[in-house]
């Protein structure tokens, strides 16, 4: 989706009105599909291409849902209403922050083989116990600088 929005945003720049606007997709979506996801009745599911068919038949069923709530609150100008309190300065960080708690869900998984995705998440997993151990090994009264500057 990502891709699709930058090649989208590229050719609105070059070909489109010139105005360097970013077009994308909502991403209001992502956290009913990663629930949807994660549901337990649907990972109890032993074969994977059905467990695949009943999340995508869930997910499309919970996506006609959600967007047939999103055209009445368009038509019925409701959502015009509550528009106007949400400026871009202070929705930016909402997403942003969105983004950030979905990178970690996302980043061992996508691209990657099962194999180097679980190795990549055993060894974050390694490197923050060690972590973990080191600095609760640490005596920090020893250290009055630590201590105060807080590192």
């Amino acid at each position: 989706m990502l891709f699709v929005q930058g090649i989208n945003t590229l050719l609105q720049t070059l070909f489109g009105t010139r105005l360097s606007a970013a077009i994308g997709g909502s991403y209001a979506y992502m956290v009913p599909i990663v629930s949807i996801i994660n549901d337990p009745s649907l990972a109890g599911i032993e074969s994977p291409s059905l467990r695949f068919r009943n999340i995508m038949k869930a997910v499309q069923g919970s996506m006609i849902v959600a967007s047939s709530i999103q055209v009445i609150l368009g038509y019925s100008q409701l959502w015009a209403i509550c528009s106007r309190f949400f400026s871009p300065l202070a929705m930016a960080p909402v997403i942003a922050l969105a983004g950030f708690g979905l990178f970690d869900r996302g980043f061992p998984m996508v691209g990657a083989p099962p194999e180097v995705a679980a190795r990549l998440a055993a060894t974050r997993q390694e490197f923050e116990s060690r972590q973990r151990s080191a600095f609760s090994a640490r005596d920090t009264s020893k250290d009055p600088e630590l201590d105060q500057f807080m590192v």
